[in-house]
């Protein structure tokens, strides 16, 4: 008599009688997760050393102004964008083993570096030496998603990676530099930044010992994990040696309207991995180790957000297809933000403004596993090539919106205004609608990305399918 009970097929081969699959998959997910921490953990120092900086009480004759650390600090996505395109080619062409392992060895040094010298242009070659190094990383992390993600299940994971992880990284960055290591430990900032950027290298040797670059090239893989991967695929793709045909990717209308929105999405996310530090600190007069959590705040409400956004896409992804699922989850999460916004900006406490900058960002970042998944749909196999372009967009856009940023405070610095910490600050209320009025061009660019035309339609490369995969058994 036949059992009842049919194991799900992670349990078995596609016969339904072979061995349990390996998990391997589940090794290579953990440490995407810690790349992505790791990532932002160290990108988001700059909120606290920039809080640093601008302290007149701390740096004395070496203090800067607060338009100077965001413009500085924005010298970070001039090398961060160069280095996209050339990151996601070589992690589609020699895979991302070396070449994250590489990366996150020279962004940890570089992390260091930041802490010689208050000089201008020593910090500025330290922010533009940081951005190089973790420019292909998230290209690369695309692309292990791709090869290393079920496709059931991608959107959800890569939410837990790039957003739970990422912005979760950045999270405990003021909470580990300023509150731990500086107040607790009372190490300086720049002694600080060194210890970080150890726990860089300690994990870059962790990496480089157990990562491999895809299933079938793993001897601790079996033949049913390696089946159970595979699904989805173009059957005929190589897994190394893919090259991205530009042209294609160019005149790609869903792909322009994709690259516009990531300008504006990474763009004024730059706001808060540059300035909110600043504005706790300076503007707000909340002393550095009680601002520690505020700063964290949106960086953990996109945290959050990711879990969330990612776990929607694949539930909406059953009931209306990648399509609309992608359009509904992008376009109303930055809606949403823009709102909150001004909610947030209603509040004179700055404990109540961290609050509703933490819901702002949870909109507002559950959108981040939708620019994955539809960077994967769209790229399939060119994945790394495709989703290094998007955010190369957003790296311009980190360029260019700091200088906006830092214009802003520039014009709208009221003298007269005293606080403890800087004798004059600016009114950070116009860069505030500013950001809001960009989440609306982001949510009207989604109704214009089609995830379900790749930019490579071919007979062997068939759009991802909109059905849920149904087995049958006898």
């Amino acid at each position: 008599m036949a059992s009842p009970y049919t194991p799900p097929e992670s349990e078995l081969d596609i016969a339904g009688m072979g061995p349990k699959a390996t998990n391997r998959r589940w090794v290579i997910f953990s440490l995407a997760c810690g790349t992505s921490f790791m990532l932002y953990l160290h990108r988001f120092t700059w909120n606290v050393v920039g809080a640093i900086l601008t302290d007149k009480e701390q740096m004395g004759g070496n203090v800067l102004t607060e338009e100077t650390v965001a413009w500085v600090g924005g010298m970070f996505n001039i090398t961060y964008s160069i280095g996209q395109v050339p990151g996601g080619m070589m992690s589609d062409f020699f895979g991302p083993h070396i070449y994250l392992t590489s990366s996150i060895v020279l962004w940890s040094i570089s992390l260091a570096l930041i802490g010689l010298s208050v000089a201008v242009g020593w910090l500025v070659f330290s922010r533009l030496a940081f951005g190089l190094a973790q420019s292909g990383c998230y290209p690369a992390l695309s692309r292990v998603s791709h090869t290393w993600f079920e496709q059931d299940k991608r959107t959800t994971l890569q939410g837990l990676v790039a957003t739970l992880c990422g912005r979760g990284g950045g999270a405990v960055a003021p909470l580990l530099l300023a509150s731990f290591l500086i107040g607790y430990c009372e190490l300086s900032w720049e002694l600080s930044l060194a210890v970080m950027a150890l726990l860089g290298i300690g994990f870059a040797v962790i990496f480089f010992l157990y990562f491999r670059n895809d299933p079938s090239s793993d001897p601790l893989c079996n033949e049913t994990e390696l089946t159970l991967l595979q699904k989805g695929k173009n059957p005929k793709a190589k897994e190394t040696g893919n090259v991205l045909p530009f042209k294609k990717a160019f005149t790609h209308v869903g792909m322009l309207f994709f690259m516009l929105q990531q300008f504006f999405n990474a763009g004024i996310d730059n706001f808060f991995g540059l300035l909110t530090g600043v504005y706790f600190v300076q503007v707000l007069d909340v002393d550095l180790s009680s601002a520690a959590w505020m700063i964290s705040m949106p960086l953990l409400g996109g945290a959050f957000g990711g879990v969330v956004g990612g776990i929607l896409n694949d539930y909406l992804v059953k009931q209306v297809g990648r399509k609309w699922a992608r359009r509904i989850v992008g376009s109303s999460g930055k809606a949403i933000a823009c709102g909150l916004v001004f909610v947030a900006l209603s509040f004179e406490d700055p404990a109540a403004i961290s609050i509703g900058l933490f819901f702002v960002k949870f909109f507002s970042d559950w959108t981040q596993p939708t620019v994955w998944g539809t960077s994967t749909d769209l790229g399939r196999e060119y994945t790394g090539s495709v989703f290094s372009i998007i955010n190369c967009s957003g790296s311009v856009g980190g360029v260019v919106f700091p200088i906006i940023f830092a214009f802003i405070l520039a014009t709208t610095k009221a003298a007269g205004k005293f606080s403890e910490h800087n004798s004059e600050f600016a009114d950070f209320t116009p860069i505030f609608i500013f950001v809001a009025c960009c989440y609306i061009v982001c949510s009207l660019c989604w109704f214009m990305i089609d995830c379900t035309k790749p930019i490579v339609p071919d007979s062997d490369q068939r759009p991802p399918s909109d059905e849920p995969d149904i087995t049958t058994t006898t």
